[in-house]
Parts: C-alpha cells; structure tokens; sequence
C-alpha cells in the first residue's frame, strides 16, 4: 500500500525542472510532469499524500503498542519501522510543499476556495493525520529555536 501511494503521489508531481523554466535532462524518462497541476492531479496528490502521513501514523501508533514485546516477529517488524518518525517527517514536508511551494503560490488552491476548502478537509478531521503534522510542526519549531540559541 505505501509503495502504490509513494507511486502515486511522485507520478503527480510537477518536475522541478519545468517549475524553474529548465529544460530537464530526463526529458521522456522523468517521472514527473511537465505541466502544470490541474485540478485532478492536485486532489489525487494531496490524497495520496494524506494517506501515507495516515498510514505512517498508524504504523507510529502500533509500533509503540508492540515495541517491547520480544517475539521475533514482532522484533522483526520494529527493527523495520526504527526510522519511522523520518519517514513521517519526509512525508509531512511533502504535503507543506504541496500546499505551500517555495517557488510560487498553489493558484488552483487560492483562485478557487472550494478546492482548498476540499484540501484542507482531507486531514482537518482525521485525528492520526492531524496528530502527525503536530508532532512535525513542533518538531520543526524545536530544531527553529535550537538553531536560534
């Protein structure tokens, strides 16, 4: 499911390249697209964005249920997940760069409020998703004040 949803949301980015005004050297072999969003490629990132931030919650919240548990299976499966709160954070930082890009403003989401309105509801009342773009907000506010010491 994680590898579909990875699949998914890379398929449904914009290159870099293109966003800049560059030629990209993949040319046919890149992954990404070379124009601009429109709307149903934005919902089906911004969706399968949320769902791997959701998916990666859930397996946070098993984790730290099964983690002291010495089974080897079980042990097996925490030795997988070690870098899971990365993962988080990486997958967090994708969907502030979606709805926030560095180079410029996401026009689809402020010309027309029902499609931000839609992306904003994807995770504003799902409890696991929300509690992960806490934790990578405070985390992020952490490492912001330690630097600023």
């Amino acid at each position: 499911l994680t590898k579909m949803l990875q699949s998914i949301a890379e398929s449904s980015r914009v290159c870099p390249f293109y966003t800049v005004g560059l030629r990209c050297p993949k040319e046919d072999s890149c992954v990404y697209l070379h124009c601009p969003y429109d709307k149903a490629t934005l919902k089906s990132l911004l969706e399968a964005t949320v769902h791997l931030i959701k998916l990666q919650g859930v397996f946070d919240f098993g984790y730290e249920k099964v983690k002291g548990i010495k089974l080897e299976a079980v042990q097996q499966a925490v030795a997988a997940h070690k870098d899971g709160g990365a993962e988080r954070s990486r997958i967090c930082d994708d969907l502030y760069d979606i709805l926030f890009p560095t180079h410029c403003h996401q026009r689809l989401l402020t010309e027309k409020f029902p499609l931000a309105r839609d992306a904003f509801h994807k995770f504003q009342g799902d409890a696991v998703v929300t509690s992960c773009i806490r934790a990578y907000a405070k985390s992020l506010w952490e490492s912001a004040r330690h630097r600023n010491r």
